[in-house]
């Protein structure tokens, strides 16, 4: 059972009945603003703590590049699924100034919000990196005299051909099922370490952003101030607020990529995955424990992502009984 905070009501000079903002929305537009203004204002490199352990209080320095555009991208989708559910209030109600006001501030809000690329783009240009990085790294590695090597180029390259022509099932699943398991299996081990190495710089932004997002809420905004570790568990700021608003409002709450636990979960795949492969050759022992430690390193990243979508719901906004 969820208990929602009530809406207030006032009557206006044309008689109709007008949703005053509640004092949630305008925190979290407030909020916005703050992470806006401080990922745009942090240099291209800040130091933060890389845990609360005392052996790891270290500070590492992080990059910013793509912090600002985590950023705006998170503001401006939540504020689009706000604005269609106070826009589907009031076609339901039939009484579009029940929540006019709120629905001009998030207007405002969002065409106030900075241009930035498009995530469909960065998306392909990483598609084509990670097929770049697969090719040179297949290459480097091979040798011609080799039919192992022969059969892993020739996959790879039925796999590019099918890609850029479109026709993915004809071409590349056929491609893998006529080629050696051995062959196939090297082939994406070299592919998850190109996308790992594609991916990697996202990691500290997409981690920043949520330090942000937690550190928002305060007036004093320092991202120096937070602990990398608390943002990869944790969801707390701007994202309790931002939890009670979508509620109150009856908006659909849409989870956020966990772009820095794919990162992570990339490497480890390889780990166990070079284990297992490796354990044809001997040395039972020694893959048994990297195989082990993967596993363990793979649960805390599914523990993490399962942790940020549990938000302790500030008392008085959202209560569950």
């Amino acid at each position: 059972m969820i208990a929602r905070e009530p809406v207030s009501f006032a009557v206006t000079s044309s008689g109709s009945t007008a949703c005053q903002p509640t004092q949630p929305l305008r925190e979290l537009l407030q909020g916005y603003d703050r992470a806006m203004r401080a990922a745009a204002a942090a240099p291209w490199f800040v130091p933060v703590a890389a845990s609360r352990l005392r052996i790891c209080r270290f500070r590492l320095w992080r990059p910013t590049f793509l912090l600002h555009f985590f950023v705006v991208q998170h503001i401006a989708r939540h504020t689009r699924e706000l604005e269609r559910a106070y826009r589907r209030r009031a076609a339901i109600t039939g009484d579009r100034d029940l929540v006019r006001t709120e629905q001009q501030l998030l207007e405002d809000f969002r065409e106030s919000l900075p241009p930035v690329p498009s995530r469909r783009l960065l998306l392909i240009l990483a598609f084509i990196a990670i097929l770049a990085l697969t090719r040179i790294f297949g290459l480097l590695w091979s040798n011609p005299a080799s039919s192992f090597d022969t059969r892993e180029n020739r996959l790879l390259q039925n796999i590019e051909d099918s890609v850029l022509s479109l026709n993915v099932h004809s071409n590349a699943f056929d491609a893998i099922a006529t080629t050696p398991w051995k062959a196939t299996v090297a082939l994406l081990s070299i592919a998850l370490l190109s996308a790992y190495l594609t991916f990697r710089p996202v990691w500290a932004p997409f981690r920043l952003k949520r330090l942000l997002m937690s550190l928002a809420a305060d007036d004093n905004l320092s991202v120096k101030a937070g602990v990398m570790s608390d943002a990869a568990t944790r969801s707390d700021g701007l994202y309790k607020l931002e939890t009670s608003v979508l509620a109150e409002a009856r908006a659909r709450e849409r989870q956020e990529f966990p772009y820095d636990l794919m990162v992570s979960g990339l490497i480890v795949v390889l780990w166990a995955g070079l284990a297992v492969y490796e354990t044809a050759t001997g040395h039972y022992l020694l893959n048994a424990i990297v195989l082990g430690l993967a596993l363990l390193r793979l649960a805390w990243i599914v523990r993490a992502g399962i942790a940020r979508g549990r938000i302790v719901h500030p008392k008085g906004r959202l209560q569950r009984a």
